[in-house]
């Protein structure tokens, strides 16, 4: 029996956030990545994060372009489409503090 063609590990989930529009999908770490700006997160929290930021950005530009903050922003959020208030985007720092507490000692 050739063992080379067995697996012998689990597929990885990993988590991809576009860098142009927040859309975040998964992705199995032995399949190829794909093309474009992103991110890999190593978490579900983390990718909301990284999309939150990059939906604040987008809302810093389309008021720097039209001079008018937006009411919504929209982004795609492992397949189901999310309509979120630009009041809400920001994450606190509650909310930081209680998805990474490795990062406050």
């Amino acid at each position: 029996m050739n063992e080379d063609n067995i697996v012998k590990t689990i597929n990885t989930v990993e988590y991809i956030v576009l860098l142009t529009n927040g859309k975040v999908t998964t992705h199995l770490s032995t399949h190829p990545r794909q093309e474009g700006p992103y991110r890999y997160c190593r978490n579900l929290a983390e990718a909301d994060l990284y999309s939150l930021n990059i939906l604040r950005q987008n809302v810093a530009e389309r008021e720097y372009k039209t001079g008018k903050i937006p009411d919504v922003m929209t982004r795609e959020f492992l397949g189901h489409n999310q309509t979120i208030e630009t009041t809400k985007i920001l994450p606190t720092m509650k909310w930081i503090q209680s998805t990474f507490p490795e990062k406050f000692v």
